[in-house]
């Protein structure tokens, strides 16, 4: 398909890419498979395909498909069982991927050098059995705009999952998505995603309800977290990680155990502008948990009516240090 295609009105369904053949493109593209190709799609419906990559649709190479109003339902795959995207940069205009499933980007996978952009699209109920139930991104860089992920589900990070990735999102919402190890919401690992009026709300995880950092240096600007929940870290988990937050909020954030609103465990993030209130946590560092050479810095920052089981219901240090200026 060159990019002179244009496809309106059409729905593909059935699709089946999962040959023996081991090479490309035989194991992908259950509904569509594009190399060096720039289709333009309208009001289509890809529903029940599958493949090995991209179950829905594979993007190759060079490619630069243009989706407008177009639905990703039932899809599955072992990578992307929606979309798959490898040096590709399709552009999404208000598309949706709901229920689709794979091993790793339930809703869609970028690889290398992907650089997608969305804008006004929903990741609704995606699944994925490693990675990244609505959305995997390895050593890529999408752009999100207006996006939702609500309900997706994986073993590490329930709504996207970042790996030496740095994804750039304003105005993205993770909603009631879940982890069954950590980042119910997102979970970055060696990755500098930028985040701008982001919300996570109500997403559950192991460590890091909303948000887990690994060896990572996110970049949070006038973000909300609100009732997220986790054994450590119920808005965020950082693990030898130096996220930079500005203006953000933690509030009615929960965990069993240690950091409701932000647990730190050798890692130094630096705050400016936050707040911190109600958040809660079954044994200590209701608002903040510090632990093991961790070091944050906080300015003008507020904590207001956190609590915690036994010790710092604002604050709590072990083995660790804080450097606070102009905080209440």
């Amino acid at each position: 398909v060159d990019g002179s295609a244009i496809l309106d009105g059409f729905v593909i369904t059935g699709g089946n890419a999962k040959a023996q053949a081991d090479a490309s493109p035989h194991r992908s593209g259950g509904g569509m498979y594009n190399d060096r190709s720039s289709p333009t799609l309208s009001n289509v419906t890809f529903a029940g395909n599958s493949a090995t990559d991209g179950g829905g649709m594979y993007n190759g190479p060079g490619s630069a498909p243009a989706l407008n109003n177009v639905t990703f339902e039932d899809n599955e795959a072992g990578r992307g069982g929606g979309i798959y995207n490898l040096e590709a940069s399709p552009a999404l205009d208000n598309v949706t991927f709901a229920r689709n499933s794979a091993g790793d980007g339930g809703g869609m996978y970028n690889g290398t050098s992907a650089e997608p952009v969305l804008t006004n699209c929903a990741f609704e109920g995606n699944e994925a059995g490693s990675y990244g139930g609505g959305m995997y991104n390895l050593e890529s860089s999408p752009a999100l705009s207006s996006v939702t992920f609500v309900g997706n589900s994986a073993y590490y990070g329930g709504g996207m999952h970042n790996e030496s990735s740095a994804p750039a999102l304003s105005s993205v919402t993770f909603a009631g998505n879940s982890a069954n190890s950590c980042g119910g919401g997102m979970c970055n690992e060696f990755s500098s995603p930028t985040l701008i009026d982001c919300t996570f709300e109500g997403n559950e995880a192991g460590p890091g309800g909303g948000m887990y950092n690994y060896d990572s240096s996110p970049t949070l600007i006038n973000c909300t977290f609100s009732g997220n929940s986790a054994t450590g870290g119920g808005g965020m988990a950082n693990y030898f990680s130096s996220p930079a937050l500005t203006g953000c909020t933690f509030m009615d954030n929960s965990v069993g155990d240690r950091g409701g609103g932000i647990y730190n465990m050798g890692s130094s993030p630096t705050l400016t502008n936050c707040t911190f209130s109600h958040n809660s946590a079954g044994r200590d560092g209701g608002g903040i948990a510090n632990l093991r050479s961790s070091l944050p810095t906080l300015t003008n920052c507020t904590l207001t009516g956190n609590s915690a089981g036994y010790y710092g219901g604002g604050v709590f240090m072990a083995g660790a240090g804080a450097i606070l200026t102009n905080c209440t």
